[in-house]
């Protein structure tokens, strides 16, 4: 164990000043490489050595966690186990003692922290006590989107101590439109327009506002019914211990003293990255000592990038001229880390932030200079190198790092820093390929992982058969198609097919629902010959199916870790880990996930499968995870590490990869609700936590500077000239940090070895690749399209996604029924009988009938639905008919002739298609068809733009596509002089103004081309089984569906592929 002494020998002559110093306030300023980690351990045990303090009386506050761990480590190993006494907490964790020591100050009962499922949980009860027409409540908007926005808005009111009466009183000064002009004077006409003159209010703008503000105010009305609901469970968030501490230490002047008289010493680490609240809880902590309080912080300034958790760099500033009387203030120049040539570069680029500490304080200077070992490395310039594209700059980053590892250095002490945890992927392949040893730690949600997902649909299936037999039935396909298992997706297909085929005969004639298991039974039980059309089952589908019927009958007396642990075992999920190629990997997902289900059986007594899928879906909804932290590659070799992760480290060798704009200057800032920033703002008022975009701007720059000065002996910087994302290549700038650091970019493009580029072609394959099924049975395939017609929505289907008409279409995966869908219908179905009885049988219906109709209609549907989705949608309906039933009362009763769920077919350019019409409205030989939309207008009004001059080649939106394609077979009608170019979708839903919208499309000689034409490449698709190949785009639902059960080889895009053809050149 070392002494003090041999401590403090060690220190340079600032160090040993700020070491010295232990009475009053001392502010540190410590460069990156100054060596501050051994002056906090110093000072602690020089207070202990020159007072008759004792350990339990000195605080030290760290920022993180492992920051704690650390310090504590550090102290054990001069003081032994009397490290231990000393207080080492997070500023959170601090205030958790607290309110454990003294639970009675903050509550009347048991406390515990409150998990994310909590809070949804919370904020779903609020919004579900709320009246139906609240106007929070939307039947469309997504209830994840709602829960998010009233809990942003929460924590905006908390952080910033807004309350609903402070927000309500704006919104009424701001209503006067006198005061709202002046506050948004954008939002008036600057010339003379029509029937508006210069300086009147643009009304649209204005009622949109008022619009998100009421929503705002009914938000902010329901925050102290949320924090009355989280005082009644019992329980509290993170923000809330800061919050209560800080109230409590205002209020309860016996609870701070108590503190105050213990914490003689205080010490905070990191102190740019505190926030507002946390410096107020410090404050607290040393007022009672005025303006000389024995407290010590340490931080730079030039280093704080933590903004989006609320730290605020000023604070630095603020302790300087809070104690500017007796402050001791210690600047820490002496680099131990990097070569002067780093040093000089990580200047040049700080220098240009304008918001810093030396621009602040007169006298202050913080230029680092390189003072020990890093004096004697070679002087190497640091270097910048331009590339093609990413897959490029992955493999030159490699190889020159390969070179290094060749000429001696150690790969655990060279680095390469990305803006993004998702960059290390390319790099990945290209070390693999080049043979250069590496490692990752990034966490990973396991509900992501396909192999975990392919799990929950298995209890979910056994679920839903618990409940009611069969309702399972579209997850079996899903189920079956599965790498796990020896069952070819030719015979998975084949048992669709048959099936469709035999629930429709078992339809037509008026038999009862025709199931899988009832199927799949019957063939196992008498199978027959076998053919290329109607094939035997496999041994190995008779054998997982009769596993299926007995999980069925056990999961409903097994504990779910029970159930978990049968499927594990007999569904083929330990035999797919030990054989696969990352077996360790695979097995900790399972272990992870089996402990995950544990602990919610500890957390529900007796839970039902249903229930634990519940929640799970709720977490997956909700972006919740189940971590676990993998490790790809070996831990000695190549650092990849994000910039973030990387604050505190240093290596031999750095390489700061992808220094483009898009990728080290985008801003991360999340979109508030409510428009309640622009009230905010309007009110001319500065939020505390808020940042300005100079702030943010002069935040990235920080962390580039963070990046740089990772490095001892040398610093290389590359960024590409060409970005490839899945649908196109673009061009990409330079980051301009790279010319503040270095003073000029590359010029010319890094040359790579063409025998290299073989990893590039497979690595831009996997990005930018259509997945294409790789089926031998092409005559199976060929017959199921002979004679197929098409649908207006189908054509678009094979249009927009091949992969996904594939599987819906020509194998007939089946799916879940959608309650949204099924609401349409029972929406579609009481138009229908309005519409019908009247032009038919001349009986008006009244409004309370066609609600009653619309009832039986829902009943028919009720399938779709849970029992809470059922009453929400049943509640839509009643409260949206009567209102639609009298905007269009009128226009209904000057109907002569209408025709509702009309069937039509035409035959277009040899091309046969049918469809459904919800109306036809006729006047004269003069045609209109309309379709009833249920959803949002807005997205209505999205979904039915025409194509514009600029959308040349691109697949038109689906509504107008849809319409059109009904307007041109309502024109092609066999013996009919019907004349039809315009198409209305009638909107069932209100919009932001409380209309119901009617959007009209009309359709031109042009516009009716191109229509001809997609329908060509339609049908051109079908004949020639083109649509084998999906659309390749990254959020496709089905060609995702499709790499995961492995039926699709990957193939190139036929678009640009610039990157991969200059090869040659680069």
């Amino acid at each position: 164990m070392q002494t003090f002494e041999e401590l403090y020998q060690k220190l340079n002559t600032e160090q040993q000043l700020a070491v010295d110093a232990i009475e009053g306030p001392v502010m540190v300023i410590a460069g990156p490489g100054t060596g501050k980690t051994q002056i906090l351990a110093t000072r602690i045990l020089n207070i202990l050595k020159k007072t008759d303090t004792q350990p339990q009386n000195i605080l030290c506050l760290t920022y993180t966690e492992a920051g704690s761990t650390a310090m504590r480590k550090r102290l054990s190993q001069f003081m032994g186990s009397d490290a231990y006494k000393v207080p080492i907490y997070t500023f959170h964790g601090l205030c958790n003692k607290i309110i454990q020591d003294y639970p009675e100050k903050f509550s009347r009962r048991e406390l515990r922290v409150m998990d994310e499922l909590d809070k949804i949980d919370l904020v779903q009860g609020l919004i579900e006590k709320l009246p139906a027409q609240s106007i929070l409540k939307s039947y469309n908007e997504d209830a994840q989107q709602i829960r998010r926005d009233l809990t942003k808005l929460w924590a905006l009111m908390q952080s910033e101590e807004i309350d609903a009466p402070q927000i309500n009183d704006w919104i009424v000064y701001l209503s006067d439109q006198d005061n709202y002009k002046l506050a948004f004077p954008n939002h008036t006409y600057k010339v003379n327009r029509g029937p508006n003159k210069a300086g009147d209010l643009k009304m649209k703008d204005y009622d949109q506002a008022m619009n998100s503000w009421k929503k705002a105010k009914a938000a902010a009305d329901l925050y102290e019914n949320y924090k009355e609901a989280k005082a009644s469970a019992g329980l509290y968030e993170f923000s809330d211990m800061l919050e209560w501490v800080a109230k409590a230490f205002d209020s309860d002047e016996e609870l701070l003293i108590t503190y105050q008289e213990q914490f003689q010493y205080i010490l905070v680490d990191e102190y740019q990255d505190t926030s507002g609240i946390q410096n107020h809880i410090l404050y607290k902590l040393i007022d009672y000592w005025q303006d000389e309080p024995n407290c010590f912080v340490v931080g730079d300034d030039d280093q704080s990038v933590y903004a989006f958790q609320g730290a605020k760099v000023s604070n630095m500033l603020r302790f300087a001229e809070k104690y500017e009387t007796h402050i001791k203030t210690v600047v820490l120049v002496k680099n131990y880390r990097s070569t002067q040539p780093i040093l000089d570069s990580a200047k040049r680029l700080i220098d240009k932030n304008t918001l810093r500490l030396v621009n602040q304080m007169p006298g202050l200077s913080k230029d680092l200079v390189a003072s020990g070992e890093n004096t004697l490395y070679p002087q190497l310039t640091p270097s910048n190198d331009l590339f093609n594209n990413e897959f490029h700059e992955a493999v030159g980053v490699a190889e020159s790092i390969k070179k290094l590892i060749t000429e001696g250095e150690t790969p655990n002490e060279i680095a390469v820093l990305f803006p993004q945890n998702k960059h290390a992927l390319v790099l990945a392949d290209a070390f693999n390929a080049v043979e250069v040893p590496f490692v990752i730690h990034r966490p990973v949600n396991i509900l992501n992982e396909t192999l975990i997902q392919h799990l929950l649909t298995w209890l979910e299936y056994l679920a839903l058969e618990l409940e009611m037999p069969n309702s399972g039935e579209h997850l079996i396909y899903k189920l079956l198609v599965s790498p796990l298992y020896d069952i070819s997706s030719f015979e998975v297909n084949q048992l669709s097919v048959s099936i469709y085929a035999d629930r429709s005969n078992s339809k037509k004639e008026g038999k009862g629902k025709y199931t899988w298991r009832e199927h799949i039974q019957k063939i196992i039980k008498s199978p027959t010959q076998g053919d290329m059309f109607a094939s035997s089952p496999s041994e190995a589908l008779k054998e997982l199916w009769n596993t299926i019927e007995v999980w069925i009958k056990e999961a409903s007396w097994l504990t779910v870790p029970e159930l978990i642990r049968e499927l594990y075992s007999k569904g083929g999920y330990l035999a797919h880990a030990l054989k696969s190629h990352d077996q360790e990997w695979t097995l900790e997902v399972l272990q992870t996930f089996m402990e995950f289900s544990i602990r919610m059986s500890e957390k529900i007594p007796f839970m039902k499968p249903h229930e634990f899928i519940a929640t799970v879906k709720k977490m997956i909804n909700n972006n919740i995870a189940v971590p676990l932290e993998k490790r790809i590659g070996t831990a000695e070799g190549v650092q990849f590490i994000t910039a973030h992760s990387s604050k505190g480290l240093e290596f031999d060798h750095v390489f700061v990869i992808r220094a483009n704009q898009t990728e080290w200057e985008k801003s991360d800032t999340g979109r508030m609700p409510y428009r309640i920033l622009s009230l905010i703002h309007g009110k001319s008022i500065q939020l505390k936590n808020e940042t300005s975009d100079e702030e943010s701007s002069e935040e990235r720059r920080r962390l580039f500077y963070v990046a740089i000065t990772r490095a001892k002996k040398s610093l290389h910087i590359s960024y590409n000239q060409k970005r490839i994302t899945a649908t196109k290549v673009s061009d990409a700038i330079a980051s301009t940090f790279v010319s503040e650091a270095l003073e000029s970019e590359a010029r010319e493009i890094t040359t790579i070895p063409s025998e290299r580029l073989i990893f590039t072609n497979q690595a831009m394959l996997l990005r930018t690749s259509k997945p294409k099924l790789k089926s031998d049975k092409m005559e199976w395939i060929a017959s199921r399209t002979a004679n197929f017609k098409f649908s207006p929505s189908t054509l678009y289907s094979i249009l927009e996604c091949g992969l996904k008409f594939y599987f819906t279409r020509i194998v007939r995966v089946p799916d879940a029924p959608s309650p949204a869908a099924a609401f349409g219908t029972a929406m579609h179905g009481a138009m229908h009988k309005w519409v019908d009885q009247w032009t038919k049988d001349k009986v008006w219906m009244s409004e309370s009938d066609l609600k009653v109709q619309f009832d039986k209609e829902m009943y028919k549907e009720r399938h779709a639905f849970n029992e809470k989705q059922f009453k929400l949608r049943m509640q839509q309906g009643h409260d949206v008919l009567p209102a639609y039933y009298q905007a269009r009362k009128n226009e209904f009763k000057q109907y002569s002739l209408v025709q509702t769920e009309r069937m039509i077919n035409a035959v277009i350019d040899g091309v046969n298609i049918s469809g459904f019409l919800d109306k036809m409205i006729f006047d004269g030989n003069r045609v209109t068809v309309v379709d009833y939309k249920t959803g949002k207008p807005e997205n209505s009004a999205k979904k039915s733009a025409p194509p514009g001059p600029r959308s040349n080649g691109k697949l038109p939106n689906p509504y107008w596509f849809q319409l059109g394609i009904y307007q041109l077979m309502s024109n092609l009608q066999p013996g009919k002089s019907w004349q039809c170019n315009m198409a209305i979708i009638d909107c069932i839903e209100k919009d932001e103004k409380g209309d119901f919208p009617i959007i009209e499309l009309h359709y031109d000689e042009d516009q009716n081309k191109l229509l001809r034409e997609w329908i060509a490449q339609a049908n051109h698709q079908l004949q020639t089984l083109e649509f084998m190949n999906g659309c390749g785009k990254a959020e496709c639902y089905w060609c995702n569906f499709a790499k995961q059960t492995e039926q699709v080889i990957l193939l190139p895009l036929e678009e640009d592929h610039e990157a991969e053809n200059n090869s040659e050149t680069a």
